[in-house]
């Protein structure tokens, strides 16, 4: 169901932008029904990342690295971009959409950005400055990872946004937004008037801080996309899905683990892996020597992520948190 405004923004011409021949190839891609945007997130901190960029970028067709970061006491972007992926990703002419986030050092800081959101003359300089960085690394757009804001008003990141979007629209780049569903900190249908691309953040269902749980389970998926597509047309979403999984120890919070990690736990403990019929996630629980606590652990292989994006997506786009994070299979 699409409230008026996603009915009538389908009709609406898209922002196409500018780019060599290589790269836009990809980029029609993108609005190709039968396609869609097949997009992961690299980060630089793993060290798996760059040989699985190099043995998947063929699935690909938008890369979003993590590479700006605000730093929430100068209230400035420190740039940290990975040379070597750099190299690999535009030798293969991929479109390159680098993360702006306020996640820094580990954590997300709400004050930086708030300070940016608030200041007519510090909002423009940053969007300036992030144009120019861009045309200067022959990047495609820019994807806006802002979370745990703490704003009353959301017309603020609104306005930040329209603002990125009237800049960069007239430069040929792309603004694409990473959201989180069932947030109250994003105005979906103000929010989908100005991006290129939604980035519906479908995972974390039970997180670091949650009770052990599914990672992302099928009727989660099924409930986040509907909540989106009430006020976001079909082909602005792009589907986000979890390639890692959780450990939870018996009162402890859960740590992030890889599918290569979670494969390892269970041999080591002789755990036998368990299919969840009703969420379509894999888990198993083992006794850890280290804490001598019981673990349990949850996570999605790509069997169980290729059901949910056929039977709960409902959208033709997705893409993978991260590129790092491999499955087996």
């Amino acid at each position: 169901m699409h409230s008026n405004y996603a009915s009538s923004a389908i009709k609406k011409r898209r922002f196409v932008g500018k780019a060599d021949s290589p790269t836009q190839k990809y980029i029609d891609e993108w609005t190709n029904p039968q396609i869609g945007v097949r997009s992961a997130w690299y980060v630089n901190w793993d060290s798996q990342s760059y040989i699985s960029l190099k043995n998947n970028m063929k699935y690909l067709n938008m890369v979003l690295p993590e590479w700006f970061f605000i730093n929430p006491k100068t209230d400035k972007v420190e740039y940290r971009i990975d040379s070597q992926a750099l190299r690999l990703m535009r030798r293969a002419g991929i479109p390159i959409l680098p993360m702006l986030t306020n996640n820094y050092q580990s954590v997300f800081h709400p004050e930086g950005i708030g300070r940016i959101m608030r200041d007519d003359k510090k909002r423009m300089a940053l969007i300036n400055e992030l144009v120019e960085k861009c045309k200067l690394n022959g990047f495609s757009g820019i994807n806006l990872d802002l979370e745990e804001l703490n704003i009353d008003d959301n017309a603020l990141l609104v306005a930040l946004v329209k603002d990125f979007a009237r800049i960069f629209h007239a430069h040929g780049l792309y603004v694409t937004q990473a959201v989180a569903p069932f947030n109250e900190d994003y105005d979906m249908q103000e929010l989908a008037k100005y991006n290129d691309y939604l980035f519906l953040m479908a995972y974390d269902e039970h997180n670091s801080v949650s009770a052990p749980g599914a990672v992302s389970s099928q009727r989660w998926v099924e409930k986040a996309t509907d909540w989106a597509r009430k006020n976001v047309p079909n082909d602005k979403i792009v589907l986000g899905l979890a390639t890692y999984g959780y450990d939870w120890g018996e009162g402890q919070k859960g740590t992030t683990v890889s599918f290569d990690q979670t494969m390892s736990k269970a041999q080591h403990a002789g755990s036998q892996i368990q299919f969840d019929n009703d969420t379509y996630n894999l888990t198993f629980s083992y006794q850890s020597l280290d804490d001598n606590k019981l673990h349990q652990v949850f996570f999605p292989d790509a069997t169980t992520t290729f059901n949910i994006m056929r039977f709960g997506g409902r959208v033709s786009s997705c893409w993978l948190w991260s590129v790092a994070s491999r499955y087996g299979g």
